[in-house]
């Protein structure tokens, strides 16, 4: 069952500016089921400390710490991890910044993302 949600909308009463009115608005038409989704995954390397995989994870793809760590093992163990599934623009993005700063600071941390189908 799909929740229906409404907007409110503010509006300053034109015949007398002190005063604001709210009116029920139908919420915007952008669909965000038809976002195209990427899976984000993390890839194993023998350079790359542990614990910075664990940093990189926490600050750029924001997840608290006993996920980051168990999606480093997992990528320890197995070769690679899912992080996240995101939208193509954010996935990218954040590939992007995790691998520069990966690079900044001399590791080969390598990240990628895939069409979640």
């Amino acid at each position: 069952m799909e929740a229906q949600v409404s907007w409110q909308v503010y509006r300053r009463n034109p015949g007398n500016p002190g005063e604001t009115t709210r009116e029920k608005q139908a919420p915007p038409e952008d669909d965000l089921s038809e976002v195209p989704l990427y899976r984000v995954l993390l890839h194993n390397d023998p350079f790359t400390r542990r614990e910075y995989v664990v940093v990189i994870l926490r600050e750029i793809f924001h997840k608290n710490a006993r996920d980051a760590q168990r999606i480093m093992l997992q990528a320890h163990l197995g070769g690679q991890s899912l992080v996240d599934v995101l939208p193509a623009e954010e996935a990218a993005l954040r590939v992007a910044r995790a691998h520069q700063r990966a690079r900044q600071d001399g590791y080969p941390l390598t990240f990628s993302f895939e069409p979640d189908v």
